[in-house]
């Protein structure tokens, strides 16, 4: 397979509209870190020609953000296209922050921000495999605060299952649908624990029925996490090194790159929210949600 990433760390959250659709699609998402793998068809495993379409969206990213880089948009970003096995091309763009000097290097950190939510699922699967949780456990047999829960008018009803907050149908508020300060600080406050995080989450009305409706929540994640956490009695960075990253030599990928010795981080555009990395020492809560 061909395969494209790109982490891209953007400044001014401004993007040319006078560039291909599909990387319009990539780089108007409008968040602090973008992170995009691109699958194309398989090729020969005999010869692994490049499709020339592969090729020219590989030039297109390039130069796109080179421009990007150039012209202050993007503050730095890391480009690594691969073909098989091999690595193809590899480009290091720009520096770590806004105003630092230091340039993105192979080494520099990213925060993926929710493309966190797949390796969290990942983790809880493994923890599936060692019977240690079930798709189908209640969050409160675990959070005690869950087992009954209310919808916003009032009316009581049942905490979700592990398999409703893995498919964003657990009926936990969404950080898209207007949420109250308390809501975001529960999810965007890094300084909270996150058994604190999750008695916040406990406090709030759930916004529907419980396996009832889609609603992307990352309240609901951190309640999967916490699930986890008190399942195996370990914190979820454990769970996340002893289960995904240590099996799979995920060296450089953790909730906490400060603790983990790391200097070299992304630290991401001029924004009004709290940026993880920046915390330091005070960063405590792991971006499952």
């Amino acid at each position: 397979r061909q395969v494209i990433t790109i982490c891209a760390s953007d400044a001014r959250r401004r993007y040319n509209s006078g560039m291909n659709p599909t990387l319009q699609s990539l780089f108007r998402l409008g968040i602090t870190l973008i992170v995009t793998t691109l699958l194309v068809a398989p090729v020969s495993a005999k010869r692994r020609p490049t499709s020339p379409s592969v090729a020219n969206l590989r030039q297109q990213v390039v130069r796109f953000m080179t421009q990007e880089t150039r012209t202050g948009t993007s503050t730095g970003a890391q480009i690594l296209i691969a073909a098989g096995s091999r690595t193809t091309r590899a480009v290091c763009l720009g520096n770590t922050s806004p105003n630092g000097k230091t340039p993105v290097s192979n080494e520099t950190k990213f925060c993926i921000a929710s493309c966190s939510k797949p390796l969290a699922s990942a983790v809880v699967f493994t923890l599936l495999d060692q019977r240690k949780l079930s798709l189908s456990q209640p969050v409160g047999s675990l959070l005690p605060t869950f087992e009954s829960v209310t919808t916003r008018d009032g009316t009581p009803t049942r905490g979700p299952t592990l398999r409703e907050l893995l498919c964003q149908r657990g009926g936990i508020y969404s950080q898209s649908d207007r949420p109250t300060a308390t809501q975001m600080k529960a999810i965007r406050d890094f300084r909270l624990t996150l058994d604190q995080s999750v008695d916040l989450i406990s406090q709030q009305p759930v916004a529907s029925l419980p396996g009832t409706q889609y609603s992307y929540s990352g309240a609901g994640y951190c309640l999967v996490g916490s699930m986890a956490e008190k399942a195996t009695g370990n914190s979820f960075e454990t769970l996340l090194q002893e289960n995904l990253c240590r099996p799979l030599e995920m060296k450089n990928t953790t909730y906490f790159p400060k603790g983990a010795g790391g200097v070299d981080v992304a630290t991401g555009a001029r924004t009004k929210l709290m940026v993880p990395v920046s915390l330091g020492d005070q960063l405590r809560l792991p971006l499952i949600g």
